[in-house]
């Protein structure tokens, strides 16, 4: 077995020995963590968890929020330490060593293809974690704690869940599902079903969490019936042809200002080699020493550096926002939308256009009035953040139940 750290529920072992104060390990083991005489995992131990959470899950049926708050009223400490939480308890079903199989260097960190260039605010990792191809796995086994049946059934079980099937079998079918904002912490709402009358709402994401460091203390519920409200205004949005054709002149004045950065940058790194050129020719007329004309060069290659990044960054949002598409068709598709039968359009045309015109709902604290902000995402790229270059276009208040009004 390699030497590497035992998971949650078993415990390392290995023989070793020291020589010219170098360890040398002659062999390796994993052991369930605290057994009885007859091989069975200790009450409120480790192994006992592991084998209480397949039992509930795959079993019982039982959802990893219950599982988490069952063993945090038991007071018994999550495997990093602190308490439990459901991804915690998914991480423990997900990991197939359980049934007695593991593998070693089955993965390694790679560059994050996503990671934008010039990055330095650390939002997005440098690094990812990818499998790597199964011959280069090397298996060994561990005692086993479940079956590979128990095993599946979990799964399968945290799978439907996860797809939104919950008790009730089916996805909840809510409009502005991570689209109406916290009025409080500022983080998007989940949508829940009301077990009694069937009926859908909105809650803070951390209503539930309280093993967040950080919890949001607003506790109101917003109700599903703001879906048709919200969409009465796409409608009435869609059908202002002032509206479309402010659309149209953003996209243009978009354009222009990228092109005129595109330009700036480009003529920068000119201006560049045509300064490292005068250098280089300074240094043949004996004008500079070679360590001063090395420091004047690599100073220059450093901006060229800099500026060939930031040329690179404005492409890459040109590419995702501004040429995505071209005036006339912007027109086509905002006419097209207009054009639809909102008034009958099914779940998932109503999902579409949301989408695409990139709707967020923000409630005030007490429910009583909305502020509500378009964009456009035509393309389906998610848009910038609101606290960094804000792409909304018309921002509308007015109280939740009734119609609304545009403020200046």
């Amino acid at each position: 077995m390699p030497a590497c750290k035992a998971a949650y529920g078993y415990r390392y072992r290995r023989d070793a020995e020291i020589t010219n104060g170098r360890v040398y390990i002659k062999k390796a083991w994993w052991e369930v963590d605290e057994v009885d005489s007859e091989g069975v995992p200790i009450a409120n131990t480790p192994a006992w968890v592991v084998t209480n959470i397949f039992k509930w899950i795959g079993v019982e049926g039982r959802t990893s929020f219950w599982v988490a708050k069952k063993l945090n009223d038991m007071k018994l400490r999550a495997p990093a330490g602190g308490i439990w939480a459901p991804n915690r308890v998914c991480k423990v079903v997900h990991r197939r060593c359980y049934t007695g199989k593991n593998v070693y260097n089955s993965g390694w960190m790679v560059l994050n293809p996503n990671r934008p260039l010039g990055d330095v605010t650390a939002q997005v990792k440098r690094t990812i974690w990818r499998l790597k191809p199964e011959e280069e796995w090397v298996p060994f086994s561990v005692p086993p704690l479940i079956s590979g049946e128990l095993w599946q059934q979990a799964n399968e079980a945290l799978t439907k869940r996860g797809r939104g099937r919950g008790k009730q079998g089916k996805s909840i079918q809510a409009l502005l599902r991570n689209r109406i904002i916290c009025p409080r912490c500022g983080k998007p709402m989940v949508v829940r079903r009301d077990g009694y009358k069937n009926r859908v709402y909105y809650h803070c994401s951390k209503h539930y969490r309280p093993w967040y460091n950080e919890a949001c203390t607003y506790r109101r519920f917003v109700p599903g019936t703001w879906d048709e409200t919200v969409w009465d205004f796409v409608c009435a949005l869609l059908s202002d042809n002032a509206w479309i054709d402010e659309q149209i002149t953003v996209e243009q004045s978009r354009q222009a200002s990228a092109a005129r950065l595109l330009d700036a940058e480009q003529r920068k790194i000119i201006q560049i080699q045509s300064r490292i050129a005068k250098i280089q020719e300074g240094f043949e007329a004996r004008i500079y020493s070679v360590d001063e004309a090395k420091k004047r060069i690599g100073v220059c290659q450093n901006a060229i550096t800099h500026a060939e990044q930031e040329l690179e960054r404005l492409r890459q949002l040109s590419n995702a926002r501004v040429n995505a598409f071209d005036t006339e068709s912007l027109r086509r598709e905002l006419k097209a939308l207009g054009e639809m039968n909102l008034n009958e359009a099914s779940f998932e045309e109503r999902l579409d256009v949301v989408s695409k015109l990139d709707i967020k709902v923000y409630p005030s604290e007490d429910l009583k009035t909305i502020r509500i902000k378009c964009g456009l995402n035509l393309n389906g790229e998610n848009d910038v953040a609101d606290n960094g270059v804000a792409h909304c276009r018309k921002i509308i208040f007015g109280p939740p139940p009734v119609s609304f009004f545009l403020q200046g």
